[in-house]
C-alpha cells in the first residue's frame, strides 16, 4: 500500500518536533502486549478545550493582511461611499466573509460607520 515512508522513521520525528515547540518529549510506554505513546501539549496557550484562542495568538501575517485589507477597503469607501461589501469582495478577489469580518472590526474600532438602511446607505469614515 506504500503507507509508509520508512521504517522507524515516525518517533525520532515526534521527539524532533516536540523539541521544535519547546513541548516535553513524548512518553513512550511498553505495557507487555500494548505500547503507548503519550504525547504532550503547551498549557499556556491552549484553553480548557484544548484549542488556541485566536484573540491572544494572532500571527503578524494575519494581522499585516488584515491591516492592508482595512487600507483598501477604507480607499474604496472614500472613492464610493455606497459601494457594498459584495462590491469590495468582487473587486478584491477576497471571499464576502473576510470582507463582512474586515469591516465588522472597522466599524468596532470606530473608523467607519454605516449610515441609512442596508440597503440603501452610505459609509462613513469617521477616522
Amino acid at each position: 500500500m506504500n503507507i509508509v515512508e520508512a521504517w522507524g522513521s515516525g518517533i525520532p520525528k515526534m521527539i524532533r518536533e516536540a523539541k521544535e515547540y519547546g513541548l516535553p518529549e513524548p512518553e513512550l510506554i511498553d505495557m507487555g502486549s500494548d505500547f503507548r505513546v503519550n504525547l504532550y501539549r503547551g498549557s499556556s496557550r491552549i484553553d480548557r478545550n484544548g484549542v488556541i484562542d485566536p484573540r491572544k495568538y494572532d500571527t503578524n501575517d494575519t494581522n499585516d493582511t488584515n491591516d492592508t485589507n482595512e487600507k483598501v477597503i477604507l480607499e474604496m469607501i472614500r472613492k464610493n461611499p455606497t459601494i457594498t461589501q459584495k462590491e469590495i469582495s468582487d473587486e478584491l478577489n477576497i471571499s464576502i466573509s473576510t470582507i463582512k469580518r474586515t469591516m465588522h472590526i472597522l466599524q468596532n474600532t470606530g473608523k467607519i460607520r454605516r449610515e441609512g438602511s442596508s440597503r440603501n446607505g452610505i459609509w462613513n469614515i469617521i477616522k
